[in-house]
């Protein structure tokens, strides 16, 4: 996500971003892939979205994506499900959180990834 992560994502969620990335070096950091879609490379997404909540300030949304093109593998094809927690930032909604079947706080992972590759 880089330097692209505040179009997207909330002040916090792109700090932990950040951080990631500074503490890799140069690296690979923690987040190797795209949080977006849950994925590492797509051809032409597919995304089924239901928004389950809203307030004035926070919303959230369920997402069902589907790698559509038929160059992947049958695995990278399947759907998979996304929680997005959204919060309203400088009068334009971000992306807070994004919860999936392994990582259900991708904030907490990254928080605590953090923390893990700073303290060792």
């Amino acid at each position: 996500m880089g330097t692209r992560a505040a179009q997207w994502f909330d002040a916090e969620m792109a700090a932990l971003m950040t951080e990631d990335a500074r503490l890799s070096n140069g690296e690979v950091g923690a987040l190797d892939a795209d949080p977006v879609c849950d994925c590492q490379d797509y051809g032409k997404l597919s995304a089924n979205i239901k928004i389950e909540q809203v307030t004035t300030t926070t919303a959230r949304a369920q997402a069902v994506i589907t790698e559509t093109d038929t160059s992947f593998t049958p695995d990278a094809r399947q759907p998979r499900t996304l929680t997005y927690s959204l919060v309203l930032e400088n009068g334009e909604w971000r992306i807070h959180d994004i919860g999936t079947k392994s990582i259900p706080s991708l904030h907490d992972w990254l928080a605590g990834s953090n923390a893990e590759a700073s303290s060792g």
